[in-house]
């Protein structure tokens, strides 16, 4: 691969640019400049080199070098980049408001379905009644309908059988049976 030799952007610049440099400005414009490239990105305070910038006039690695703040987490006790409240990311993350919360808006957006419509499905398994962990499994296979004679809670157990070809039939015929014996015809 041959690498070609390149003036500077700027045109009253004269400086020749590193044949494996990536920079459109030598070093001494790019800090005179705030030029926007075609993507509209501009040049990063601390690399120089034209990138997205994020905040502070940084771009992404930059910022998390030179910009965010290192604080002692409450959680974990490692100093790590703050998040919100005194924690890291995953801390953040794993505090009981907040991931119920998380909890609540994926049952919303994955079923359609409000959060308590989603713990009454899933008490129990309608199998074999097993209720430690249930969970949702929609009738018709289509995950677009969240009706609620589609939904039904199933054991982890009964849900692999369910999706597996060798045990589907003797799943379902248990499954259209317990719902006609509950009054519901499919």
């Amino acid at each position: 691969m041959r690498y070609i030799l390149r003036k500077c952007k700027n045109p009253e610049c004269t400086t020749i640019l590193s044949k494996y440099s990536t920079l459109l400005y030598c070093r001494n414009c790019s800090q005179k400049t705030t030029r926007i490239n075609k993507e509209g990105n501009k040049i990063c305070k601390h690399c120089k080199n034209i990138r997205k910038i994020v905040a502070k006039g940084s771009c992404k690695s930059c910022y998390n070098k030179h910009e965010r703040k290192l604080i002692t987490c409450k959680g974990c006790g490692y100093e790590k980049h703050l998040h919100a409240k005194g924690f890291c990311f995953n801390c953040y993350q794993k505090q009981p408001k907040q991931y119920k919360y998380i909890k609540n808006k994926n049952i919303e957006y994955l079923y359609c379905i409000t959060p308590e419509k989603y713990e009454e499905l899933t008490k129990k398994c309608v199998i074999c009644g097993f209720d430690k962990i249930v969970d949702l499994h929609h009738i018709d296979s289509n995950h677009e309908n969240s009706k609620e004679q589609n939904l039904i809670g199933l054991c982890p157990n009964h849900h692999k059988m369910i999706h597996t070809e060798k045990y589907t039939a003797e799943i379902t015929a248990q499954i259209i049976e317990l719902l006609k014996s509950n009054g519901i015809t499919k």
